[in-house]
Order: structure tokens, then C-alpha cells, then sequence
């Protein structure tokens, strides 16, 4: 029968090797030293889920560093709103077109902007007209 452990357990076992209590601690350790404190409080649900998915250890990496990485990008997109001191936070989806000002604006045209397909794609955006 093939190995169906994971590759994080397959390293704990065998002759001279850590025990899997020593590995956790290791982890751990490491995942402070790089102050990585969310992945540091969440490591065994986030190891559980990598090895439910039957993820590569490449793969588990990577989702441990998304995981680590979206809430310090949120924070730092809510950091820099507030010291933008915006008088307010508008998105794109709470524009209304149909009460609008500009009519020539086309929504179909705005919404495919916003999809960011121009940057993939190499090409420019000029926008041009009165502020507002």
C-alpha cells in the first residue's frame, strides 16, 4: 500500500528522526522567527487542511504564505486609506449609473476596466475629461 501521509508526517518518521511533538515545536519556532503570527496560532488547522486537500509541499508553502500575507496587505490597505484622510470610501459597486451625471459614461466599459484585463495585457488607459 502506497504512503498516504504527508509530507510534513513522512519527516517524523523512521530511526533518527524528530518526533512529531519536536516537529511541531520546530515549526512553531520557526514560524515566530519570521513573525509569522498568523500562521504561528493557525499552523495545525492550516497543516489539517493541507493534508486534506492532499497538497505538495510547495503548494502547502504557498498557502501558508497566502494565509500569512492577506491580513498584512488588509492592514496596510486600511493604513493607508486612513492616512489618505478620503472624506469617503467609495467602490465601484455602489456606483449608481442609472442616477449619474454623465450619461456618456458606458457602466459595460467602466466595469471592464475595473476587471484590470489592460494590465495582463500590456496595454494603456488614458482618461480623459473634467474632473468629478
Amino acid at each position: 500500500m502506497p504512503n498516504t501521509k504527508p509530507w510534513w508526517e513522512e519527516a517524523s518518521d523512521g530511526a533518527g528522526k524528530e518526533d512529531n511533538g519536536s516537529n511541531d515545536r520546530s515549526a512553531r519556532c520557526h514560524a515566530g522567527a519570521t513573525a509569522a503570527l498568523c500562521i504561528r496560532d493557525q499552523l495545525d488547522s492550516l497543516l489539517d487542511e493541507a493534508a486534506r486537500a492532499k497538497l505538495s509541499a510547495r503548494e502547502t508553502l504557498i498557502l501558508l504564505s497566502e494565509r500569512e500575507i492577506a491580513p498584512k496587505d488588509h492592514r496596510r490597505i486600511e493604513m493607508a486609506l486612513k492616512l489618505a484622510h478620503f472624506s469617503a470610501v467609495k467602490e465601484l459597486a455602489g456606483f449608481d449609473f442609472e442616477a449619474q451625471a454623465q450619461p456618456s459614461i458606458d457602466p459595460k466599459q467602466i466595469r471592464d476596466l475595473a476587471a484590470s484585463r489592460w494590465i495582463a495585457n500590456g496595454k494603456n488607459v488614458l482618461l480623459l475629461g473634467p474632473p468629478g
